[in-house]
């Protein structure tokens, strides 16, 4: 083969190479004519070559590209160097396509000449923008997530990003988190070995979802997280992407929904049985009364009553408790000047505690009253001082401080369920112990007690939770073992001025009579032991068990000088409702209502009616009966005209 036919093969070869080549490659003038195109041109913008041959190039790009490529070429034959740039060029069908060309002059025949090979990069770049569009969508959602979102190294575990919640969840700033594993920053706590276990599942190919993970925060507060978890490629390199709901602030909303609904349970439970005990108590009380009152003269008598009539009064104040517990006790709420109350109990309080313990009581300025029962918040204080007193047994410090409150409509539920409005707050600080997190939760329900077998009925709480709630305030506790205890009582605000103190009346002078008084009460031990009594006083006792009899009583036209009543009957009418009745035949007999349960609407009773509270001594029924007639003696004549019954 000569050098002729050897030139020929490689021009043959180099045109192979042009044709078959996908990028376009353009010969150019250095003014921008048109000297050559490969036939890929036609694949790539639609034209055949002969149809761009002697054709300006500036002509076909665009307008603002224009200028740019013009000083590119320029420099280009200045510097001899390779350049790369970006252009849009006009497609035969009108559209333009997006080229990345590389471009080098050189010289042929004298002339020199710019040769250009060029990609389309039109669809390229449109998937970059999608990238890059679903990157910031990414970012954008990665930090206004209200998940708790993460992304780390899988190789050393340090963070590459986190979100504002996580930041705000774990109280750790984005930069200080960033570069730092989430073990060095103390988020996983005692949960280690739950971590270990789920990188294991996610290396293995795993995904992680919904595990419950406890975390602790910056603060030692612990976090509870339903966590999700997966292994993304983040720019090649592998990473965990974790996302997690912080379910702590819900979780603790059900637990005090749950603890509530127990405490409710509770109380329903056990001011049924303070109900029903009371009339039992009520019957031992007053045979153990009567009996006391036979047997009077005989010493040696007396010894064996004398325990059991102690033994009544402290059935009797448990059954109180129960009721306070279960907010079914009766109240008698007053405004009170709370610092002229709280300087009236200091006496008392100090004298319940031993030389070691120092206790202060301190109001703040301007200090509202309250509305609530003087009586219930002695007894309140009292068992809270107490509690604390025990809580110190080698000493310490007790201070009552009591301050104004104002629960704000937005704040409403957020504390011990206060309902919007103001109140005085009363809280009792000790130094002592503390309370273990475990029995905490427990503090509030009825005979739980952490104190020794016989030191106490686990009654004191229950009764300042239930006295609290049935007043329309609220009891929250905060304690850490070893750094004491805070209970803080909450009680309305009362703008009503203070009544003025009244001295106790005189005795009742005259505790008996020779009246007709009606007993309504369906405890038939508790209505016979009434009668009985009535009786040895001189009264016409009347019994009646039920409505039935009360009405077939009345119809016979017996005279009633003073009904005595439950409040709550067996059958459709109460006692309220039947000595409505009465009165419309008789206008002006008296009432006295006897109750255990005080699940009754006051606005039933009469201005002048009274009200005896289960279970009761006979001396005290007596001074209510007299009390009720007043100095009326003469008997009643009989009824006027027949009782209406219809509700």
């Amino acid at each position: 083969m000569n050098d002729a036919q050897a030139l020929e093969i490689d021009a043959e070869l180099f045109r192979l190479l042009i044709d078959q080549s996908l990028d376009v490659i353009t010969l150019t003038t250095a003014e921008g004519i048109v000297l050559y195109e490969s036939p890929s041109v036609q694949a790539v913008l639609g034209y055949t070559p002969d149809e761009l041959l002697g054709q300006q190039v500036a002509d076909y790009l665009h307008p603002e590209d224009r200028a740019r490529m013009v000083g590119s070429i320029g420099r280009i034959f200045e510097t001899d160097d390779v350049r790369a740039t970006e252009f849009r060029f006009r497609h035969k069908q009108g559209d333009w396509r997006r080229l990345e060309g590389y471009g080098r002059s050189i010289e042929h025949a004298g002339r020199r000449l710019l040769v250009v090979n060029s990609r389309d990069v039109t669809e390229r770049n449109e998937q970059l923008r999608q990238i890059e569009r679903q990157r910031d969508l990414f970012a954008k959602t990665f930090a206004s997530s209200c998940s708790l979102k993460s992304v780390s190294s899988v190789g050393d575990g340090h963070l590459v990003d986190v979100n504002d919640a996580w930041t705000k969840t774990f109280g750790i700033p984005r930069e200080e988190a960033i570069g730092r594993s989430a073990t060095d920053l103390g988020l996983w706590g005692t949960s280690s070995e739950q971590r270990a276990r789920l990188l294991a599942r996610l290396l293995n190919g795993e995904k992680v979802t919904s595990e419950i993970v406890h975390f602790r925060a910056r603060d030692g507060e612990p976090r509870i997280v339903r966590l999700d978890g997966e292994i993304v490629d983040l720019d090649g390199e592998r990473c965990l992407l974790f996302s997690g709901i912080d379910l702590t602030d819900e979780l603790r909303a059900q637990e005090q929904l749950r603890q509530s609904q127990k405490l409710e349970a509770l109380g329903q439970l056990t001011g049924g049985v303070a109900h029903d005990f009371n009339n039992l108590l009520g019957v031992i009380m007053g045979h153990a009364e009567m009996l006391a009152d036979l047997h009077a003269a005989d010493p040696g008598d007396r010894q064996h009553l004398e325990p059991l009539m102690q033994a009544c009064e402290r059935a009797a104040s448990l059954t109180r408790q129960l009721l306070a517990f279960a907010r079914r006790q009766p109240l008698a709420p007053k405004t009170i000047r709370v610092d002229e109350h709280l300087e009236g109990l200091r006496t008392m309080l100090e004298a319940s505690l031993r030389d070691s313990v120092e206790f202060e009581i301190v109001g703040a300025p301007g200090l509202w009253n309250c509305h609530a029962d003087p009586g219930q918040l002695d007894s309140a204080l009292l068992n809270l001082v107490l509690n604390a007193r025990d809580a110190m047994p080698d000493g310490g410090s007790i201070r009552i401080e009591a301050r104004n409150r104002r629960v704000p409509a937005g704040e409403a539920g957020s504390d011990g369920d206060l309902a919007p409005g103001d109140y005085v707050a009363l809280a009792v600080r000790d130094t002592g112990r503390g309370i273990e997190p475990d029995h905490l939760r427990h503090v509030f329900e009825p005979f739980f007690t952490t104190k020794e077998i016989g030191a106490g009925t686990g009654l004191g709480l229950s009764m300042v939770f239930g006295f609290a709630h049935q007043s329309g305030g609220a009891v929250t506790i905060d304690s850490e073992p070893g750094r004491g205890t805070t209970v803080e009582l909450c009680l309305p605000r009362s703008s009503e001025a203070v009544e003025a103190r009244s001295e106790h009346g005189a005795p009742v002078a005259r505790a008996a009579g020779s009246e007709s008084v009606l007993v309504l009460e369906d405890n038939d031990s508790l209505r016979r032991l009434l009668s009985r009594q009535l009786k040895r006083l001189g009264y016409e006792p009347l019994e009646a068990r039920d409505e039935a009899a009360f009405r077939a009583l009345l119809e016979s036209g017996t005279g009633v000088d003073l009904l005595v009543s439950d409040i709550n009957l067996p059958g459709p009418r109460s006692g309220p409702e039947l000595a409505r009745a009465l009165r419309e035949a008789r206008a002006g007999t008296p009432v006295l209502f006897i109750s255990g349960n005080p699940d009754w609407n006051p606005q039933q009773l009469g201005e002048q009616d009274r009200v005896l509270t289960k279970p009761f001594g006979m001396r005290e029924f007596a001074s209510a009966v007299r009390e009720s007639l007043g100095d009326r003696v003469d008997p009643a004549p009989p009824l006027a005209q027949e009782p209406t019954w219809t509700a």
